[in-house]
């Protein structure tokens, strides 16, 4: 009888063991997912100067400048014929005034900064590179930057609806909407890319930021107008 006792008390100890292991799992799971959204809090509390770098990452030379073909002096120029005029979305008084950026997949919905600061437009938000276009202009792209963690005291609502966070969740297909001086500029995402240096070539929008802190890795969706075009 006290061969089996033991036997049972073993078993049972056993089992009390892996008990406790599975707990210690999920327990150390749980703290994983409930840091994972205070992660940027936590990171810019022991590295304030994490900002600054992101900052870098976004403005440096990013997008990468057209440069024509040059053309052999041989060969005659065919003269660049004149472009339509663009159709607009009309203009809705109804729209708010605040030039907007809207992705409802990833909870984006936000003003659009302008200026040549980008250091003060990103702290506020998302920020239209100045040297390219805006959704009024067909001769070049819209680039819109946002850091992708933010800043310390920045809240988690902010984060979520003012940042890049979950850019990269963004997939061909998806469309975003863009409010433009009373407009509403539809997109529809062609490509996503993760580079180091942008090519704007044969598109309507940019959207990027950083991958990470410390890297030169930009996280890139390309899109284009679906609502708007070219007279023909």
């Amino acid at each position: 009888m006290q061969y089996y006792q033991n036997e049972r008390q073993q078993f049972l100890s056993q089992i009390g063991r892996i008990y406790t292991a599975i707990g210690a799992v999920f327990v150390a799971l749980g703290l994983i997912f409930v840091l994972i959204p205070a992660f940027p809090y936590i990171y810019y509390s022991i590295n304030p100067d994490a900002t600054e770098d992101e900052i870098a990452t976004l403005t440096i030379s990013t997008v990468a400048a057209a440069t024509p073909t040059p053309t052999p002096s041989n060969i005659p120029v065919t003269p660049t014929p004149t472009p339509a005029e663009p159709i607009l979305p009309p203009v809705d008084p109804n729209l708010p005034k605040t030039n907007t950026l809207l992705i409802p997949s990833i909870g984006v919905n936000g003003p659009i900064h302008e200026g040549q600061d980008s250091k003060r437009a990103l702290y506020r938000g998302m920020w239209r590179t100045p040297d390219w276009g805006n959704p009024e202009d067909f001769t070049k792209p819209t680039v819109l930057a946002a850091h992708r963690f933010g800043y310390i005291e920045w809240t988690n609502e902010f984060r979520k609806t003012n940042s890049f966070f979950n850019l990269p969740k963004l997939k061909p297909g998806d469309t975003f909407t863009v409010i433009w001086n009373q407009r509403k500029f539809e997109y529809v995402v062609r490509r996503v890319e993760e580079v180091t240096l942008i090519n704007p070539a044969n598109t309507d929008m940019i959207l990027y930021t950083c991958k990470y802190l410390k890297s030169p890795i930009r996280i890139v969706i390309f899109a284009d107008r679906t609502n708007s075009g070219y007279a023909r």
